[in-house]
């Protein structure tokens, strides 16, 4: 009884003490390369000094002066003599008169959960080869539905809606979002769209009603409900948050559940509306089609028509700006500005770029933007009228819409053309379209008068200038001494030098020196060794540099040259960059040299044979702090610090490892030009660098934030004094004003967006509306019995999901949403319960998660911009059910099944022990001798079978608390075998039947199945027994053998080793087989008391798997009744060998 308690405790203990560790994937944080290396230093005795040649002074050229062409932009001031009038109104009180009340109907809302909307990947924008407005295009062949655009609005969170003929979509910057009649709408050609103060989606549409969406479900309002028709112009929502629809027969008031409709016969000047705002009384403009205006005070309606001095009374806009004017867009005449005492009248006479109005956004400079019907785009900034069409960049057949994202950024909805997005506030390009020689360009410098001299290759110079007059900033381009006889139009670099001197380096003519007026012209009839000159620098000193491609650097002082090469202690004669820094130090970039560092004494090599990231440096700067930061060919951008070297590359937010270009602003901010876009790192973020904290975030401008130029050219960055970044590509110059414009620092909005099973798309609002669904997905995997709380607005995501176990391969989909820099987001997330570090910054916008075991879960996500603003958090969490052989019910039910079966068993053995212990008692009356011996006899018995007890104890107890949910099953499985065979062998129950086999057909599916065990573990398991090979065994006693002893050396061998079995026949008489393993082998008194029963012989396996020795044990006794002998090898962490031999013939037996 004891015993039996004893169990119980322990198997209670086992039970409850229990921990569940999940297997937890370490992520580690990948941080930029560091290198700490001094150089090469060059031993001053192996170097010679610098060669000197003198050179004639060159002959001046008188340069004439050069002819300037204004660069063509479509822009005027509007006319001093506006046409102005004056307002007046004839009212109208409802119920009064001819007037009567309007009509009001109540109506039960109907409501329809959404579909799950078609996701779209957006490709690039498009835009035109002549582009200088910066205008990009996203239509049907980046994804959207259809190219008219009706309606724009963002919403809360970031996304723009985007009304088309072909239904709506949602963009959130990388994808659309696509709902049509599929998904509930009621029609696909959306008119006017409207975000209200609840949040809620307003869709009108051309022919079935109104639609509202609350992220989860449509309710659609149409003549059904009382609309007096179904043709649905605008939308409007008051103050009082009271929404207001325009259809073609009416204008009508929504409160919930009710609807109240006006016309021609409350006072309504016209039935069809077309758009309504409200002014700063709070009074109601409502735009008719023949009607002219009509103004709702909630009593009356006061018209304004051309009975009253409208110039027309087809209006097809009303907006109310930032200062409470408001402008009213006629149907073809114009547009009018109501201040609140006079109307100004605007038409192409005044600079508008057509008299029909589609669309009106006021931007957040002030600027108001009028979208014609005609596709031009007219900005007016109250003093002149800047027209955008075809020479801009800008195609489209008409504007039917528009918008100011929470980023800053215009976008235009068009018929013909799509969604178009304005990146002049950002970027404007230059090409040989706008005025320039070429388009391809080489080098640019800013002289003191804020002239910008523009090295092309193939036009020779350029200077861009800009003169402002009458309110109005005009550019123009200067082709430099084109006409004074410089006949080598390719043009490496440019120079203003300290003097304000300029220095043209040219493929083919030398270098030219222009001093204002007259060029001095240096080549080789000067005595220069080379007319192609890549590079040319100036010193603190005045000395002029200068560079080649075969003959290293040149410094030229007065009439002397000196020349430094290879020979003079340079890593290389090919030069392709130089600095001076602040400590003059002199830095000197070549291609297949590397870095070369002259510190006034020595001459310090830095390139890949002496572990340096690089061979080739394009361009070199030292920023305000004194770092120093290289442009490379390959390996990104490196800043040294004087002490350690660190790259920036791909891994780091680069879209390009071929950095060309490297400049630093005026706010210090880093700009990097590279082969695939233009790069910024932020002040504040590259001060905070060390060697512990390198990681950075890293601005990138590509096609889609409106940089189109095609690859940086080296060196070809520059400033002028207003913050303009210049830069030179080889297919345009662009110029960045976001110095000198409105530049919010947004934080996108983080959401998770979406939840997938098995790599699939799940309709989760289905599971939710029939909660015992089992869908079957496109790959054929099932998700069964899934349950939430609800469905999360927007997303559709299952709100405190359960899946079951087999649902546990979840990909989780989260965005950063913003219409700025999108491809500059970096993500670091973390699942809690699975994960034990962060993830590294990766531009991913999903996490896969496999195999997931039972628990709760908890996802972490945060976004960090390219300016390394950090997003809020976004969190998700779900709960993984256990499988059935997991749960605490089954658990118990084995524990107190195994129990039940102990207890059999030590009643029979009782039992067994009693009968032997009687059948003693008779016997001793006769033989008192035998008596002693047969109580010995019981004692070891006993002894024996608490032997036994103990290790299966101790067995079970290790198998229960395994975390793995096989290891219990397997162990217990095993265990049970062994108990069995033990218990056949004390009963001496053993069957033996020997028979001709073959041992490898005999032992192939043992050894199959023991393959899957050692695979858990990463063991190879190599059978080499030969495929003839016979003996006389019993096959089913041979195989427990196998089993016992292969079982024994994957417990015992680590991860990746390996265990062989053999098998031979070389001796006449006698067959052997070998079990040998990799493991951690045995002491020598380990193996003198390896085939005996002793609890403390045992010990753990390589991964805590318990043994004690009871199937070697077995294995001895079934190899004794073989007539055979078993055998061991082995020393301490050595592995083992078990040899089996066995006679051939069991003719005997």
């Amino acid at each position: 009884m004891r015993l039996y308690t004893s169990i119980i405790i322990v198997l209670s203990t086992i039970l409850f003490s229990c921990n569940r560790e999940g297997n937890n994937e370490v992520i580690n944080s990948s941080l930029p390369s560091l290198i700490r290396t001094k150089g090469y230093i060059v031993p001053p005795d192996s170097i010679s000094p610098a060669d000197t040649t003198f050179i004639k002074n060159p002959n001046g050229l008188d340069v004439k002066k050069m002819a300037t062409v204004a660069m063509t932009t479509n822009q005027s001031n509007i006319p001093l003599s506006l046409k102005i009038s004056r307002m007046s109104t004839t009212t109208r009180v409802i119920g009064e008169g001819e007037t009567t009340i309007p009509n009001s109907f109540e109506f039960s809302e109907k409501h329809q959960i959404a579909g799950t909307p078609e996701q779209v990947l957006v490709k690039e924008p498009l835009y035109k080869e002549i582009n200088p407005g910066s205008f990009f295009y996203f239509n049907k062949m980046q994804g959207l539905l259809h190219d008219q655009i009706r309606a724009l609005v963002q919403d809360s969170i970031g996304n723009i809606w985007i009304g088309t003929d072909r239904g709506l979509s949602r963009y959130d910057g990388k994808f659309f979002y696509h709902y049509t009649d599929r998904e509930g709408l009621p029609v696909s050609l959306i008119n006017a769209l409207l975000i209200d103060s609840h949040n809620n989606l307003w869709i009108s549409t051309y022919d079935g009603g109104v639609t509202r969406y609350d992220g989860n479900f449509f309710t659609t309002i149409s003549t059904e409900e009382g609309l007096p028709h179904n043709l649905v112009n605008c939308i409007f929502e008051d103050k009082h948050g009271v929404i207001w629809f325009g259809t073609r027969k009416g204008l009508v008031k929504y409160e919930p559940g009710k609807l109240t409709v006006f016309s021609t016969e409350n006072g309504l000047s016209a039935n069809d509306v077309r758009s309504i705002i409200e002014d700063g009384s709070g009074r109601m403009w409502i735009a008719t089609y023949g009607g002219g205006i009509s103004i709702y005070d909630g009593v009356s309606f006061s018209t304004f028509s051309t009975k009253e001095g409208l110039i027309q009374d087809h209006i097809s806009l009303l907006f109310m700006d930032s200062k409470y004017n408001i402008w009213i867009s006629t149907a073809f005449m114009g547009i009018i500005k109501y201040d609140g005492r006079a109307l100004t009248t605007y038409t192409t006479r005044e600079g508008l770029g057509n008299n029909s109005i589609r669309s009106i956004l006021e931007d957040k400079d002030g600027n108001m933007w009028f979208g014609n019907s005609n596709g031009n785009l007219t900005k007016f900034d109250g003093i002149s009228m800047r027209v955008y069409g075809k020479s801009d960049g800008l195609v489209a057949e008409a504007i039917r819409s528009s918008l100011q994202d929470k980023n800053g950024n215009l976008w235009f909805g068009t018929r013909g053309a799509g969604l178009v997005r304005f990146e002049g506030k950002l970027f404007t390009h230059y090409t040989s379209q706008e005025g320039l020689t070429s388009s391809r360009i080489s080098h640019i410098s800013v002289d003191l008068d804020e002239k910008i001299w523009l090295g092309t290759y193939g036009g020779g110079v350029n200077i861009l200038s800009e003169k402002t007059e009458k309110g109005i900033k005009r550019q123009y381009i200067t082709p430099f001494f084109q006409s004074e006889g410089n006949k080598d139009k390719f043009v490496y670099n440019t120079l203003i030098d300290n003097s304000g001197n300029l220095w043209i380096a040219t493929d083919n003519g030398g270098l030219t020196k222009y001093d204002g007026k007259k060029a001095f012209k240096y080549d080789k009839n000067t005595g220069l060794a080379d007319n192609m000159i890549l590079n040319v620098y100036n010193d603190n000193r005045n000395n002029i540099w200068f560079s080649t491609v075969r003959d290293g650097l040149y410094m030229m002082k007065g009439n002397s040259v000196l020349n430094y090469s290879k020979k003079t202690g340079l890593s290389s004669n090919h030069i392709r960059s130089f600095l001076q820094d602040s400590r003059n130090n002199y830095w000197i970039g070549t291609a297949g040299g590397g870095l070369t560092k002259y510190d006034g004494k020595n001459f310090i090599h830095f390139n890949k044979k002496n572990g340096f990231f690089t061979d080739t440096i394009n361009s070199i700067i030292e920023d305000n702090r004194g770092i120093i930061w290289l442009a490379s060919n390959g390996e990104g951008v490196i800043r040294h610090d004087g002490e350690s070297f660190i790259r920036y590359s791909e891994e780091s937010g680069l879209k390009s490892k071929f950095a060309m270009s490297i400049f630093q602003d005026s706010k210090g901010n880093i700009w990097i030009g590279t082969r695939f876009g233009l790069h910024e790192i932020k002040k504040r973020v590259h001060e905070n660098i060390d060697s512990t904290n390198r990681g950075i975030s890293i601005n990138s401008y590509g096609i889609e934030d409106g940089f189109a130029g095609m690859e940086c050219r080296k060196g070809a960055i520059a400033e002028s004094s207003n913050g303009t970044i210049w830069i030179g590509t080889e297919d345009r110059l662009t110029a960045y004003h976001g110095g000198n414009t409105y530049s919010a620092e947004y934080t996108p909005s983080l959401q998770i967006t979406k939840l997938k099973v098995f790599n699939e798309d799940v309709p989760w609002e289905k599971i939710f509306k029939s909660p015992d669904t089992t869908l079957t997905l496109a790959n054929g995997e099932k998700v069964i019995g899934a349950k939430m709380s609800n469905i999360s607005k927007w997303y559709s995501l299952p709100q405190d999901l359960v899946l079951k176990h087999k649902n546990n391969y979840l990909t989780i989909h989260f965005i950063a949403t913003t219409h700025t820099q999108m491809k500059s987001i970096r993500y670091r997330y973390i699942l809690e319960g699975f994960d034990k570090n962060w993830s590294s910054l990766t531009d991913k916008t999903e996490a896969t998660y496999a195999n997931l075991k039972k628990g709760k879960y908890t996802f972490r996500v945060k976004a960090i911009t390219g300016d390394g603003i950090e997003s809020d958090e976004s969190t998700y969490t779900f709960t993984i059910k256990p499988a059935w052989w997991g749960t605490l019910f089954f658990q118990l039910i084995l524990i107190f099944t195994i129990i039940a079966l102990l207890f059999k068993y030590c009643e029979w053995k009782t039992k067994n022990i009693k009968a032997k212990a009687q059948l003693l008692k008779q016997e001793v009356d006769d033989f008192k001798s035998e008596l002693r011996r047969e109580e010995l006899a019981k004692n070891i018995a006993i002894n024996e079978r608490d032997k036994l007890f103990s290790i299966i104890t101790h067995d079970l107890r290790s198998a229960v608390n395994s975390d793995k949910t096989e290891g219990p099953v397997n162990t217990v499985n095993t265990l049970i075998d062994n108990v069995l065979q033990w218990s056949r062998i004390e009963q001496n129950n053993i069957q033996f039947n020997p028979k001709r086999i073959k041992i490898q057909e005999a032992l192939k599916e043992e050894l199959d199945t023991l393959s899957q065990i050692s695979n858990a573990k990463e063991i190879h398991l190599n059978n080499k027994i030969p495929i003839k090979l016979e003996v006389d065994a019993d096959p089913k006693l041979l195989r427990i053998v196998i089993r016992n002893l292969i079982t024994n050396a994957i417990k015992f061998t680590p991860r990746r080793g390996d265990i062989t079995i053999k098998g031979s026949g070389r001796k006449p008489d006698k067959i052997e087989i070998s079990v040998e393993d990799t493991g951690i082998g045995m002491s020598e008194e380990m193996r003198n008391k390896l085939f005996t029963l002793n609890l403390e012989n045992g010990r753990y396996g390589t991964e805590g798997e318990p043994g004690t020795g009871l199937g070697l044990m077995i294995c001895h006794y079934l190899v004794t009744k073989h007539s055979g002998e078993i055998n061991v090898e082995s020393e301490a962490k050595s592995g083992s060998r078990f040899i089996i031999t066995l006679p051939k013939n069991q003719e005997e037996l």
